[in-house]
């Protein structure tokens, strides 16, 4: 429940919406371990960070490509990230097409902060800009840009030199990424 509130949260905070009273739910949910063969060798610090940003670039240009569509696929999604993540993901960008919101554009890294990388995983907190995105409400109004987001972020172990992101959450307390 917790992932779909985070998939929820940051389809909205691309679009630009606010969810304003939304608390996540208590338990939190294991996501569902992604299936890849294990490197075979550690990575560098630079190449593990370019890895985890071309795989949250590749994600958000699938969910731009989501919303000009006007239909969400959790099955397009999984190229890019794990099944738990794209069904959340799916679900809250048709949320947001079902009440009319259409939203045009990706959010563009700003920084990345690199937390750990090994075989198992690649874990990151990155800033986005979300300034460029357009996003209409259903009445055809302007929503406000997000500005200025931070993320935490997990990526499977890399295959064809880009990981699956695993995990997407926006950061709420630790906004440091964003200082640059």
């Amino acid at each position: 429940m917790l992932q779909r509130f985070t998939a929820t949260l940051a389809v909205a905070v691309m679009t630009g919406a606010a969810l304003a009273g939304c608390s996540p739910p208590d338990a939190t949910p294991s996501p569902s371990p992604t299936a890849t063969p294990a490197p075979s060798s550690t990575l560098s610090d630079e190449e593990a960070v370019r890895r985890a940003q071309a795989s949250f670039d590749r994600f958000f240009i699938a969910v731009d490509r989501q919303f000009a569509d006007g239909a969400a696929s959790a099955s397009a999604l999984q190229a890019f990230a794990s099944s738990t993540l794209a069904a959340s993901f799916a679900s809250s960008i048709q949320q947001s097409l079902d009440e009319g919101r259409i939203s045009r554009g990706t959010p563009t890294i700003t920084n990345v902060r690199l937390i750990s990388s090994d075989e198992s995983r690649i874990a990151v907190e990155l800033c986005t800009d979300g300034s460029t995105i357009e996003t209409l409400d259903a009445t055809g109004a302007r929503v406000p840009p997000a500005g200025l987001v931070a993320w935490s972020a997990t990526f499977a172990p890399p295959h064809d030199e880009v990981p699956l992101m695993e995990t997407l959450d926006v950061l709420t307390e630790d906004l440091s990424v964003c200082d640059g």
